[in-house]
C-alpha cells in the first residue's frame, strides 16, 4: 500500500450558489471508494486531521436500500411517495475476512491522517465489535484506547421483540486518540432527568427555589450541609452510556402525516444530536472533521451546524447528493465542493432515466435556463436538484440552485434571470437516485 498512487478527487460542482474557487478553505464531499479518498488525502492532510468518525459496515451479511420520497405533494398531511432501490450490501463472506481486510486497510490510513491530539471514534455493534477492537489496539495501539460508549437507543418494542433472544437496544462506540494523554477532550453535562430532579432536589426555599442537601464535615468534625440550587446547576457530566438520544426511526413524528423529522430514506441513518455530542467532545470550532464513511451526510452536517470544517466521502452516489441536499438545506452552509475519483469534472455520465432538455434564454449578459422535457408528471417527480452556473476549471461554479426538501417537496422548472457574462452556460441535473448529468448550453 505504500507505493500506490491514488488519483486525486475531480471536482465536479462548486456549492452553495455563488462561492467560487477563490475560498480560503472549502469543505469536501467526494464520491468514491474511500481507500482512494485515503491514499489520496496523504499527501495533503497526513497529521492535520482534528476528529474522525465512522459509520462502518457491520458486517451483519444483509442487503440495505435506500427509500427516498419522490416528487411534490399537493398538501404538507399526504403521505409521501417513495421509491425503493439498492443502497449497499454489507456481505463479506461466511467470515469476513474480506470486512476484516477493508477495515485494516483504512484504520492504518486513519492513523496517518489523524493530528496528534486527534481522535477516532468507531460506530460498531455487537456483530464484530469485539474482533475490531482487537484491530484497533493493533493499529493505535492498546495504551491509546479511550474506552467505549453505549449508545441505547430506545425501547424494545414492537418487531424488535421478536424472536428467542434478548431484544438489541443499543450500539457501542468505540473511541481512541492518535497519542494518548494529547487528545483534546471538552467535558459536557447533560440535563437532569425528571427522576433524578425529583430524587434529589427534594427541597424548596421561601422563593419557591428548588434545591438539594449536599453534606459536608469541617475541619473539627462538625457535619454541615450546603444548598444546591438546581437553577445553579450545571447537570451532569456525560458518561460512557447515553440513554438520551433516541434512533430517527424512533420518533414519532417521522409516522404523522404533514409532521417533519430527520428520516431521510437512507439505511442506518444516525441522529444529529449523536454526531453534534461526539464533535463537541473532541473538537474546537473550526477543527476538521473526516467521515469516510459518509452515508446520509450526519457527520457533514453536524460539523457544518457545530462551526468545524469538514471532509466526507461515500462510494454511493445516492448518499453524496441526498448530503449534498442536507447542507444545502442549512441557513448559511459552508463553501463546499462535490468531487469524484476518476471524473473528467467535464461531462458527469448521463445517466438519468430521464430526458431534460435545458433551454438557454439570453438578455445581453443576464441568462435564463428552463429545464424542457419534462412536462410529464412523472418524469419532473424523478428531478430532485438541479444547479445553473458556469465552468470554471472544469467545474461547475453553481450561479442558481433548486432543491427539494422534506418541508419544500416543489421543484421550479425554471431558474431566474442572473448575470453570467457571455461566458458557456452549464446546467447539472441530479435524480431521487443520486444519477447526474452536465449539460453545456
Amino acid at each position: 500500500m505504500c507505493g500506490r498512487q491514488d488519483a486525486a478527487p475531480t471536482t465536479v460542482e462548486l456549492l452553495p450558489p455563488g462561492t467560487t474557487t477563490e475560498a480560503h478553505w472549502r469543505n469536501r464531499l467526494i464520491q468514491a471508494d474511500n481507500l482512494h479518498v485515503l491514499s489520496a488525502l496523504r499527501a495533503e492532510l497526513a497529521g492535520k486531521v482534528d476528529l474522525i468518525y465512522i459509520d462502518p459496515p457491520f458486517g451483519t451479511g444483509s442487503e440495505f436500500e435506500y427509500s427516498p420520497e419522490v416528487g411534490g405533494r399537493v398538501r404538507s398531511a399526504e403521505p409521501a411517495r417513495r421509491v425503493t432501490a439498492p443502497a449497499y450490501t454489507d456481505d463479506w463472506g461466511p467470515h469476513r475476512s474480506a470486512w476484516f481486510t477493508m477495515m485494516h486497510e483504512r484504520l492504518r490510513l486513519a492513523h496517518e491522517l489523524l493530528a496528534g491530539h486527534g481522535t477516532l471514534y468507531i460506530h460498531v455493534d455487537w456483530t464484530l465489535g469485539h474482533h475490531l477492537r482487537v484491530l484497533l489496539d493493533e493499529v493505535f495501539g492498546a495504551e491509546s484506547s479511550l474506552g467505549e460508549i453505549v449508545w441505547s437507543y430506545g425501547s424494545p418494542s414492537g418487531g424488535r421483540a421478536a424472536g428467542r433472544k434478548l431484544v438489541k437496544a443499543h450500539d457501542f462506540i468505540l473511541v481512541f486518540a492518535k497519542c494518548y494523554g494529547s487528545q483534546k477532550f471538552r467535558p459536557i453535562r447533560l440535563p437532569y432527568s425528571e427522576r433524578y430532579v425529583a430524587d434529589w432536589f427534594k427541597f424548596k426555599d421561601e422563593d419557591g427555589r428548588r434545591y438539594r442537601k449536599r453534606y459536608r464535615r469541617d475541619k473539627d468534625g462538625t457535619s454541615y450541609y450546603e444548598k444546591q440550587y438546581l437553577d445553579e446547576s450545571k447537570g451532569v457530566p456525560a458518561s460512557t452510556v447515553w440513554t438520551d438520544i433516541q434512533q430517527v426511526y424512533a420518533d414519532p413524528r417521522a409516522y404523522k402525516a404533514g409532521m417533519t423529522s430527520e428520516i431521510t430514506g437512507y439505511p442506518t441513518q444516525k441522529p444529529l444530536k449523536l454526531l453534534e455530542r461526539i464533535i463537541e467532545l473532541s473538537s474546537d470550532p473550526k477543527d476538521l472533521v473526516l467521515d469516510f464513511f459518509a452515508g446520509s451526510g450526519t457527520t457533514l452536517l453536524a460539523a457544518e451546524r457545530t462551526g468545524r470544517r469538514w471532509i466526507g466521502c461515500d462510494q454511493n452516489p445516492q448518499a453524496i447528493q441526498l448530503a449534498a441536499r442536507r447542507l444545502l438545506a442549512l441557513p448559511s452552509a459552508e463553501p463546499f465542493s462535490l468531487e469524484m475519483v476518476g471524473a473528467t469534472g467535464r461531462s458527469p455520465s448521463r445517466s438519468l432515466d430521464v430526458n431534460p432538455a435545458p433551454r438557454l434564454e439570453r438578455d445581453g449578459t443576464c441568462v435564463r435556463v428552463k429545464l424542457a422535457g419534462l412536462e410529464d408528471e412523472h418524469a419532473a417527480e424523478q428531478i430532485e436538484r438541479w444547479s445553473v452556473g458556469t465552468l470554471e476549471s472544469g467545474a461547475l461554479a453553481s450561479a442558481w440552485t433548486a432543491f427539494r426538501t422534506r418541508k419544500e417537496r416543489a421543484l421550479p422548472l425554471e431558474s431566474p434571470w442572473m448575470k453570467l457574462g457571455e461566458r458557456d452556460v452549464a446546467v447539472h441535473v441530479i435524480d431521487v437516485l443520486g444519477r447526474s448529468a452536465r449539460f453545456v448550453l
